[in-house]
């Protein structure tokens, strides 16, 4: 996302427009939760 789009939809509140879903969402910590997710499968996986 370039930084006039990070500008544009960033609305004041630590929170992005998904400008084609019409909802906020959380970028930083939606890749953060994304990550830790998959960790987490790959921690509690049975060996």
């Amino acid at each position: 996302m370039s930084e006039q789009a990070d500008r544009r939809c960033f609305n004041g509140m630590g929170m992005y427009r998904d400008l084609e879903e019409g909802r906020c969402m959380e970028t930083i910590n939606l890749q953060r939760n994304i990550e830790n997710g998959r960790e987490n499968r790959e921690q509690l996986t049975p060996v």
